[in-house]
């Protein structure tokens, strides 16, 4: 309510509050908006009540009535898409421009696809930025604007989707590409252009709200000065100019005066909450009508889960055209080729994919992965920087002695043109990390087996495996390789971590102190939530949260505590990917061995969390009650009590944070096996509290069975029983649960739901 009232304030909508029954409205936020019947005569003292509710609708009207005269908006000259643009242009505005197939659509259209991109809003100057925006702002009332974005970060599909607002918006935009920007004498051109792109019966030129949409504005071939001469004359002619380039534009943009008054954005990559809306769209492409609910979802996670393991940490860029390539391999792939979908096999897809692009040989194929891994292995050598002109002449070198005599200039400006090498600072590099990284991995595990140098780098990686490109090297070791030797030494790795400490059992006697705490929280109710806002709001969450995490760990020591704590959940990150990659091959011993790992080292960093709690319990609530003490109005008994609360609040937190980290990590619907096993060898609470996170999540699934013997076992734990509801709670709000199912787990868990309570609590009022 507040938002909309600020919307209303700031002219963006219009509230109408409707007065049904006396109440102190005269307190309420919108008390100072001219509200409905007349005189705010509540309905339900009018003696007439039929002539009450005709007062309102009448209010309505005249309302709506005065947004027709006073909004500009409805004010700008309505047109209808299919009889403005010519069938041609529209053809091609729906064109994806990419092969794509799909089992349910004979043909995948734009539209189909198309998920808007937000944008980075650029400062003056151009390497700041200020927050980010829908692209959706740029239909409305900026004049002038002017967005960067990356090779294939979807910058002609976002033109395309800004013609088809502005069209709908009621604007006439014109899409030029810059190369046809030859002359600052735009006149012909736009002629030429606007009849392709309307139809005939409409005069361009005589039309008012015209709008300019130049893409690969980098590309025009104008000089500084009569480019600025063009801009000039163009916001004079248009009411509107967005220009779309290539990032590197940047650089430039700063040096044409004419520039200085535009907006500056650059495309951002798709987040958690746009790849769920991209991977929704792909789901339920051709069945939007017919698909259930649970269905949908438990099919977007399934992929989600595939696409976020290729994504992790941006180590593939997730801009719209990688994910797609993905999902389009994930549907070309039939079940029976469950390996072709591993994680390794979806970067050597997108590897192939660059190289078929810039039409490749299939002979010559061999050379460039050839050429690729050796080059992986120099820039490894070089600390994982990239080689100047003197280290890519004894790198050729080098290479002539061991294989065939290449083109060397050739295959550099090959693999520059495909996107795959990059020049940065005069160095020669991978142009993505995830392709150093796959390459780099690749020469150590051919080598593994007979090395002993290679042996000692991958030992020395998992020693740095709090750092990033050493946990991810590993992890494409593990994707290349299957000698069991890398298999044992990440087992070892984990099992030097926190190893002076026993694994956290969760028992009640451990979690005695709790006790006292958890009686004065709030009791836990299941509310009424929908399923698809509850996703979104997660997902938003979850890219506020990455976006100000500040990646500091490759500065730590190996013996730091915090690079002891990274390792720790980068090597779980590393086994659940490895049960999840190689479920079907690995025999059951191998995979028993590396999720008892996992379970082992999350549980003794947990217990070593607790034990250092314990110790420094006293100083740590001392000194949130200093800072409490700001409050002088605050007693010395109220301010000891609460910093107490804070400080088990924070205990119970990171409690549930390690059992739902572990159990996401190394979960996986095909492993349920696995940790049954565990569960029958260790059967502690905290065991089966990350079981049964892993089943709520995974497999999508409320076993009843378990579950009650789960509350049985948890009646005299009350930290482990709150867990256990949370899980639950967060199952029933992420995924479709039915009434009954949910009344029958309200019962079991003897949580209320929210709507019943109301009902409750109305009963009791009539009686």
């Amino acid at each position: 309510m507040l938002r909309a009232i600020e919307k209303h304030n700031n002219n963006e909508l219009v509230v109408l509050p409707i007065i049904i029954r006396a109440c102190d409205w005269e307190e309420a936020p919108f008390s100072q908006i001219q509200s409905l019947p007349k005189d705010v005569k509540p309905i339900s003292s009018w003696h007439d009540i039929d002539s009450a509710w005709l007062d309102v609708v009448s209010g309505i009207r005249k309302t709506i009535e005065w947004i027709k005269e006073n909004d500009s908006r409805v004010a700008i000259q309505e047109v209808f898409w299919v009889d403005s643009v010519s069938p041609d242009f529209q053809k091609w505005l729906n064109d994806t421009e990419v092969k794509l197939v799909h089992r349910n659509v004979s043909e995948i259209k734009l539209d189909d696809i198309f998920v808007p991109p937000d944008l980075k809003v650029l400062a003056d100057e151009l390497d700041e930025y200020s927050g980010s925006v829908s692209c959706d702002v740029l239909l409305k009332g900026l004049n002038r604007s002017m967005i960067f974005g990356d090779e294939q970060s979807g910058k002609t599909a976002l033109v395309k989707y800004l013609y088809k607002g502005l069209v709908n918006g009621g604007y006439w935009p014109l899409y030029i590409s810059g190369e046809e920007v030859k002359t600052s004498d735009f006149d012909k051109l736009i002629t030429k252009k606007s009849s392709e792109q309307y139809a005939e019966n409409i005069d361009y030129q005589s039309l008012t709200n015209r709008v300019l949409l130049i893409d690969n504005f980098s590309k025009n071939k104008l000089n500084k000065k009569y480019l600025n001469r063009l801009i000039q004359k163009l916001k004079s002619n248009f009411d509107k100019l967005i220009f779309v380039s290539i990032d590197s534009y940047q650089y430039i943009a700063p040096e044409i005066e004419e520039l200085d008054d535009f907006e500056f954005y650059e495309i951002l990559n798709f987040g958690n909450l746009k790849r769920s809306e991209l991977i929704e769209k792909w789901v339920s492409l051709g069945c939007e009508e017919e698909i259930e609910e649970k269905e949908l979802y438990s099919k977007v996670d399934e992929i989600k889960i595939k696409i976020d393991g290729v994504a992790r940490g941006n180590v593939l860029p997730p801009k719209p055209i990688f994910i797609l390539t993905l999902l389009q391999m994930f549907e070309s792939f039939t079940p029976q080729k469950v390996e072709l979908t591993s994680y390794g096999h979806c970067y050597q897809y997108l590897i192939y994919q660059s190289l078929e692009k810039a039409r490749i040989k299939n002979s010559d194929i061999d050379i460039y992965m050839n050429f690729l891994t050796e080059f992986g292995c120099a820039q490894f050598n070089n600390d994982g920087k990239g080689l100047n002109e003197e280290d890519v002449r004894f790198f050729h070198t080098e290479y002539e002695k061991k294989f065939l005599k290449i083109d060397l200039d050739k295959i550099i400006g090959n693999l520059i043109n495909t996107g795959i090498l990059a020049k940065k600072n005069d160095k020669l590099q991978f142009k993505y990390s995830y392709i150093y990284y796959y390459f780099t991995a690749k020469k150590l595990a051919d080598s593994v087996a007979n090395d002993e140098s290679t042996k000692k780098n991958i030992q020395n990686l998992l020693a740095n495996l709090h750092r990033e490109d050493c946990a991810n090297i590993i992890i494409f070791i593990t994707h290349h390789s299957r000698d069991n030797w890398v298999l044992d030494e990440i087992q070892m790795c984990m099992m030097e971590l926190f190893s002076d400490c026993s694994e956290a059992s969760l028992d009640s006697k451990s979690l005695e102190f709790m006790q006292e705490f958890l009686k004065e929280i709030p009791s836990l109710v299941i509310e009424h939530r929908r399923v698809e806002e509850e996703r979104k709001r997660t997902d938003q969450e979850k890219d506020e949260l990455e976006n100000n995490i500040v990646e500091e760990s490759d500065k730590l020591e190996p013996s730091d505590i915090l690079a002891k704590i990274n390792r720790t959940f980068k090597g779980i990150e590393i086994i659940g990917q490895i049960i999840r990659n190689r479920h079907g091959s690995l025999d059951k011993e191998k995979l028993e061995e590396l999720a008892t790992q996992a379970y082992g080292v999350g549980l003794r960093f947990l217990q070593y969390f607790l034990d250092i709690s314990d110790i420094s319990k006293e100083e740590v609530v001392k000194s949130i009650e200093n800072m409490l003490k700001e409050n002088p109005l605050v007693q010395n008994d109220v301010l000891e009590k609460e910093a107490k609360n804070i400080f088990l609040l924070m205990t119970y937190s990171a409690i549930f944070g390690v059992l739902r980290k572990v159990s996401i990590s190394i979960g996986s619907k095909e492993a349920n096996e696995i940790y049954e096993n565990i569960e029958a060898k260790t059967s502690t609470p905290a065991v089966k509290l990350i079981n049964q996170a892993i089943s709520l999540q995974f497999s999508k699934t409320i076993d009843a069975k378990t579950l009650r013997g789960l509350v049985d076992e948890f009646a005299k734990n009350p930290t482990c029983e709150k867990i256990l509801k949370e899980f639950v709670i967060q199952h029933i709000y992420m995924f479709p649960v039915d009434y009954k199912q949910k009344q029958k787990v309200a019962d079991l868990l003897k949580i209320p739901i929210a709507n019943q309570i109301g009902i409750n609590k109305q009963k009791s009022f009539k009686v």
